[in-house]
């Protein structure tokens, strides 16, 4: 009978399963699943999770511990052990890199770009697993991308994620535009001729508006 301690080897394999496991469980459940487990089981899940979600699992364990009935606890963890089972039928038993492997390259500068930098970081998660990404995010300066890999590296859902997104980008876009219109003004009022304290108040009117 499979367990959660069976993945407690450090292999890629076993990080991968885990990680795609993780993936399909929601925090309440997989509280509610660790709440069940021993020391070593709950480092298993704690190390194919990003740093900010396994402090947060880790917080909200340690307060509902306590609370959570036996039953609660032994569906979840049943659920969580099917949810190994069935992507570990479908993974590659490999051991984990000897060496750390450099991290993709990010350019979201052009078209090209993004097609090269996007090709690249799914190959590499494909590879090495969606955690492989955690930090990736530093390298960009970008707010959609950073954000993105941000959530993506944390497990939230694809749906929620999407729609914490799309509201990102409608904030971006908002931002970008209104610089635009700012700029656009500063030059009409160069053409005009106005005075440095004209020019000032047009332009500060924008400040106000947001």
């Amino acid at each position: 009978m499979t367990t959660v301690g069976d993945f407690l080897e450090n292999t890629r394999a076993n990080n991968i399963i885990v990680q795609k496991a993780l993936r399909e469980i929601d925090t309440e459940l997989l509280v509610c699943a660790m709440a069940g487990m021993d020391e070593g089981d709950r480092g298993i899940i704690l190390r194919n999770m990003s740093k900010r979600a396994a402090g947060l699992v880790g917080k909200d364990l340690e307060e509902r511990e306590d609370n959570i009935s036996r039953h609660t606890v032994e569906e979840a963890l049943q659920f969580f052990v099917r949810l190994l089972l069935k992507h570990k039928k479908y993974t590659k038993d490999e051991t984990v890199d000897t060496e750390t492997p450099e991290s993709p390259a990010i350019d979201v500068r052009d078209e090209a770009g993004i097609v090269t930098t996007f090709v690249g970081i799914v190959s590499y998660a494909r590879r090495h697993g969606i955690l492989s990404l955690e930090g990736l995010d530093e390298k960009t300066d970008h707010p959609i991308l950073k954000k993105g890999l941000e959530l993506i590296v944390d497990g939230w859902d694809p749906l929620v994620m999407q729609g914490i997104l799309d509201r990102s980008k409608k904030a971006y876009l908002a931002d970008v535009e209104k610089k635009l219109d700012m700029i656009i003004e500063g030059i009409d009022s160069l053409a005009t001729g106005d005075h440095p304290i004209g020019t000032r108040e047009r332009l500060t009117a924008f400040l106000q508006k947001s």
